[in-house]
């Protein structure tokens, strides 16, 4: 008797942490003939908390598991890494995407913290592109000084809108 009450106290915690989760993601690139798997970072691996095979082109993790808030990865059937995206306090949530997994090209419902995420991550790519197509006119001696005050402003940009970013989202800094 003593034994079933010990064990029992140490669920309880366990118990009060564990909370309804649902991921959904949409895309026409998901098979249903493989199997999926949600991954939690933990140092330079994954540890599988999740698993599921898709239909019609959309994969459901759902269930009663405590998922920990933080950076988790959609996995392949391989185990290879899809994207990235963040579980928070919502726990219910879904991400559509397309078949190259751009960040402009995310679309989610019911996650603040992804939608942010995936913002950051678009603008940032945004800013990489920008940034290849100026150091391309630098190597032109007729339109390296335009170029330099276009990298310029680009950097004033990006700052601006890091700093903004840093302000408006601080809760979801994991």
């Amino acid at each position: 008797m003593k034994r079933t009450l010990l064990i029992f106290s140490l669920l309880i915690p366990i118990l009060a942490t564990a909370q309804n989760y649902r991921i959904e993601f949409k895309s026409p690139t998901i098979d249903s003939q493989k199997k999926y798997y949600l991954g939690q970072h933990y140092r330079d691996t994954f540890v599988v908390r999740d698993s599921a095979t898709a239909g019609n082109q959309t994969l459901v993790f759902s269930g009663q598991v405590s998922l920990e808030t933080g950076v988790y990865t959609l996995l392949d059937d391989s185990k290879k890494k899809i994207f990235d995206f963040m579980v928070d306090d919502s726990r219910k949530f879904s991400i559509s995407f397309d078949d190259k997994h751009t960040n402009a090209g995310m679309k989610v419902t019911g996650s603040k913290a992804n939608t942010a995420m995936f913002q950051y991550m678009a603008k940032l790519d945004w800013a990489n592109e920008q940034s290849k197509a100026i150091t391309e006119k630098r190597k032109d001696p007729a339109t390296k000084e335009q170029a330099d005050k276009e990298m310029d402003q680009l950097s004033k940009t990006m700052k601006s809108f890091e700093e903004e970013y840093l302000k408006n989202n601080k809760q979801y800094r994991f």
